[in-house]
């Protein structure tokens, strides 16, 4: 008698954090997809500074500084377009997430709806 009560008691559980679980899987996933992100955006804006930093200590007169100045209108839009460029990344990230968490949420209450009924 315990351990039908027990064993029932047990599948319930399990039944009603089984969403939490699927939620909690998401979210790891996420943060693990926002973790590489940064990661690799911080590699690329590292060398596009240690770039600039080597370009500025090759400076040695008035053409080579109008040379490198004539050159950041480039590098400015290059790095404009990354940022833009990972904005869109986490946007889509956020809106991936946003879409499944939603997905969770509707088949648990479908099941719950479906249990009761």
């Amino acid at each position: 008698m315990k351990n039908d009560v027990f064993n029932s008691v047990s599948v319930q559980a399990e039944e009603m954090l089984a969403p939490v679980k699927e939620f909690n899987k998401l979210a790891v996933a996420n943060v693990e997809k926002l973790a590489q992100l940064q990661l690799s955006s911080m590699k690329e804006y590292s060398a596009l500074g240690i770039a600039q930093l080597k370009a500025l200590s090759e400076i040695s007169g008035p053409a080579s500084l109008q040379d490198y100045v004539s050159k950041q209108t480039a590098f400015l839009k290059s790095v404009s377009e990354k940022m833009s460029s990972d904005a869109r990344a986490v946007a889509e990230i956020g809106k991936e997430f946003g879409t499944s968490a939603q997905q969770i949420a509707k088949e648990s209450v479908e099941a719950m709806t479906a249990k009761a009924a």
